[in-house]
């Protein structure tokens, strides 16, 4: 093992210290969870939420049993903290390396202006508002608020100006123990009815429209993660795109055996991590899966998910990965996916 030798020079003789090792050097440049949370402006517990329900960090143990960060955690959860006030949400960014968060954050520093177009800044009052309506368990004003912006904006403002920062604060607020379990699935319920009212009118719009590509959405087997495919639905109508709206958790060969009759060639996957659906784990291995059924050429789409250096398949030509809704979006209007 690599090991330095510190001398200390005296006029009158020299005292050998203790040799220190590579790990001793490593324990004293830790940083405690105190040290991240001040740095990040994150409170610990939310940074203890982060790592249990996300898998953003690994820290060591002292021997106290504290949790130690190195350096590198420190940069990684300073521009998680930076992307998230950005708009990402945490199950976007977690896994992320850090050469990856900072492409993200150079990214959206280029494309700051979309941030206005979409509303992040100049919705914050109606989605405190929301968000005060569902702490206090005033359902109904809730409801009867979400209706009245439904049919007060056009559908892409209702997206992208209440919808998805909607959901993001709430996802945040359940993170930290603000909100309950029970109080984002009750909102997911009330979005959900309110974005399937915005089909039938976006479906009739796509059917007066030419569509090159055609889109299968649907998430994988074991994923009941829908809402962010009824959302990737109605962005790609929106886009004009020719779509089919599947439905959650299919399995691969079913998947693959719809596409085939469908004669789509997109596949739209929500993959959304969580605790009982590793994305790392998971992914790869439904796609092998999916590629295996397939008897003509596709792009997969995911949304939620990050690279994972994935192999070269037969039918699946091509695999797009987004952070963002509006990354998606974007793509779509510049008819890149």
């Amino acid at each position: 093992m690599q090991c330095i030798c510190i001398i200390l020079y005296t006029s009158a003789q020299v005292f050998p210290f203790k040799i220190l090792r590579q790990k001793d050097i490593k324990l004293k440049e830790s940083l405690t969870i105190k040290v991240i949370s001040d740095a990040c402006g994150v409170l610990p517990q939310t940074l203890r939420a982060w790592e249990k329900r996300y898998g953003a960090f690994s820290p060591s143990r002292n021997s106290s049993g504290q949790r130690v960060y190195s350096q590198l955690d420190l940069k990684r959860a300073m521009a998680i903290s930076n992307l998230i006030k950005s708009g990402f949400t945490i199950s976007q960014v977690a896994h992320q390396d850090y050469v990856s968060l900072q492409r993200l954050l150079d990214e959206s520093h280029i494309t700051g202006v979309d941030s206005k177009k979409y509303g992040l800044v100049k919705s914050q009052e109606e989605i405190s508002m929301l968000l005060e309506l569902v702490m206090n368990f005033n359902f109904e004003g809730f409801v009867k608020e979400i209706y009245r912006l439904r049919t007060l904006l056009g559908v892409k403002e209702f997206i992208f100006e209440v919808t998805i920062p909607l959901l993001r604060e709430v996802g945040e607020c359940v993170v930290k123990g603000e909100l309950s379990i029970t109080h984002e699935h009750i909102v997911s319920t009330i979005i959900r009815g309110q974005l399937n009212e915005l089909k039938s009118p976006i479906d009739m719009f796509v059917k007066s429209k030419e569509s090159f590509h055609s889109y299968a959405l649907a998430t994988p087997e074991g994923n009941f993660h829908e809402l962010s495919i009824l959302i990737a639905d109605l962005i790609c109508g929106l886009n004009s795109r020719k779509r089919t709206y599947l439905g959650a958790a299919h399995p691969a060969d079913s998947l693959a055996m719809a596409v085939k009759a469908l004669k789509c060639d997109r596949i739209v996957l929500g993959a959304v991590h969580s605790e009982i659906w590793d994305y790392g784990e998971r992914m790869i291995p439904y796609l092998t899966c999916i590629d295996k059924h397939l008897e003509h050429g596709v792009e997969v789409i995911i949304g939620g998910g990050w690279d994972l250096n994935f192999p070269k398949f037969k039918k699946i030509k091509k695999v797009h990965y987004f952070e963002s809704f509006e990354a998606f979006d974007r793509k779509l209007s510049q008819s890149i996916v």
